[in-house]
């Protein structure tokens, strides 16, 4: 007779209607992804960004850190502004910190 237990099935890791969003803000410990990237303008200053959309996965970080620079539309497709004005110029730095791609 064997010993073995059959383990239930895993969760689906996100909602079966498809957006890992749906399933609502996660939270990601500091330093999950590895240590984080040097400031490399200083922070009282506009910036410029940009997206590498060959890297980015859509994981919806950015969008939780920086809604007003990030957003995801409802067909899945990432929209942000370039141009980041100095009050918001932070939260898109933290944005890019916790891009676990590293696209931003």
């Amino acid at each position: 007779m064997s010993d073995h237990r059959q383990l239930p099935p895993a969760p689906p890791p996100y909602p079966a209607h498809g957006s890992p969003l749906a399933a609502g803000p996660r939270t990601v410990a500091a330093g999950a992804f590895g240590p984080a990237r040097p400031a490399l303008v200083p922070e009282a200053e506009p910036i410029r960004i940009s997206v590498d959309n060959n890297r980015c996965h859509i994981y919806g970080i950015c969008q939780q850190e920086a809604p007003e620079v990030f957003r995801i539309a409802e067909s899945g497709s990432l929209h942000y502004t370039p141009a980041v004005p100095a009050e918001l110029a932070a939260r898109a730095r933290q944005a890019a910190r916790c891009c676990p791609m590293q696209a931003i």
